[in-house]
């Protein structure tokens, strides 16, 4: 029987926050005066920074918007290098500046000529309420470009950084009820849970496993990233640290008939895993009645699941599955027959 048994369960979530509004007519009656809006899809409850899941959109939190104008008879692909900035980082939040509509405080318009394209991230303000102010953007080539992030900072920490799908040569006609806004997660994310592989028993008697701390040893925590480059990988990574999952000196009794989460899910930097004991690393600290003792394990991830890698817009659950006692040998119940045998009817051949 193995002393240790971990079982991973990935699930790659292709999450994509849905993001929108309507359009209002009003102001002057002139096309060139229609005001921009962007378009929503609301049902999420969760507080504005939290980590979103699903594919609602809070109406609770707004996000930065970029657009980038070209004149009539242009097109983003052929001639982006001409492009200039029409609305650069606003503020776009739900029933604030207009009732019932995603919209910016200052009112743009459409253009009567020519077409717009537009960028867009998420969320507006970091942990701590304070505009991002880490991300550029650049008009000519459409690039959002994020510099130190760091997941573990005060700041960033469970801040859920999204960037929207660009949506290229808009105009009033084709966004007729607002700006498209898709939203897709730029960072990875992990959830733990505990449990017994099964009964702890051993000559009759009953012991627990008290688990005490789980800690990422070895995880980078920062980096740069860009919408254009690097075929959307996070790089310049740094920070390595250790992140504790949790932590409690009495520690949670693990049962073999559910698992227990352990802390919150959280969000951690992209990056891939190496084949070294200087790689992600899973310690486990638990007590066992047995013995008396603390005992602790580490797992590189990477030496268990060949393929372990953190990739954005992916949620990773592992769950730590301790395995103790006698053998669990195969037993079956007392057998039984399920019914009598069905009167198939009653026949007489006679024989003259």
């Amino acid at each position: 029987m193995t002393r240790l048994a971990d079982i991973l369960k990935l699930v790659a979530v292709v999450a994509t926050m849905a993001l929108g509004s309507c359009v209002t007519n009003v102001g002057p009656e002139l096309p060139q005066d229609e005001p921009i809006a962007f378009q929503a899809v609301v049902g999420l409850t969760s507080e504005g920074r939290a980590i979103l899941s699903g594919t609602s959109y809070p109406t609770t939190l707004p996000f930065a918007a970029f657009a980038a104008q070209l004149n009539e008879g242009q097109t983003w692909a052929a001639n982006k290098a001409n492009a200039t900035t029409l609305i650069n980082g606003d503020q776009v939040a739900y029933n604030t500046y207009y009732p019932g509509a995603w919209t910016t405080q200052q009112a743009y318009y459409w253009p009567l000529k020519g077409s717009l394209s537009f960028f867009a991230y998420s969320p507006w303000t970091d942990a701590q309420g304070n505009k991002i102010n880490n991300i550029a953007f650049t008009p000519t080539t459409g690039e959002l470009k994020v510099t130190g992030w760091d997941v573990t900072a005060t700041k960033y920490k469970d801040v859920d950084l999204m960037f929207a799908d660009p949506k290229y040569d808009q105009t009033e006609a084709i966004s007729a009820s607002g700006v498209p806004t898709v939203f897709r997660h730029k960072l990875s994310q992990v959830s733990f849970r505990a449990g017994l592989a099964g009964e702890y028993k051993e000559g009759g008697t009953t012991y627990e496993i008290w688990l005490r701390k789980v800690t990422l040893k070895n995880v980078y925590t920062s980096g740069n990233y860009s919408s254009t480059e690097n075929s959307g990988r996070w790089t310049n990574l740094g920070g390595k640290e250790d992140v504790v999952i949790y932590q409690d000196a009495t520690g949670v009794k693990l049962s073999h008939l559910s698992a227990t989460p352990l802390g919150s899910n959280m969000l951690i930097m992209p990056q891939g895993h190496e084949d070294s004991t200087s790689s992600a690393t899973l310690e486990i600290v638990y007590y066992d009645t047995k013995s008396g003792k603390t005992e602790s394990v580490d797992i590189i991830l990477r030496h268990r699941f060949p393929d372990s890698n953190w990739i954005i817009n992916s949620h990773y659950t592992y769950s730590i599955m301790i395995d103790r006692g006698d053998p669990d040998y195969i037993e079956f119940n007392p057998p039984t027959v399920a019914g009598d045998w069905v009167d198939g009817g009653t026949y007489t051949l006679t024989i003259q």
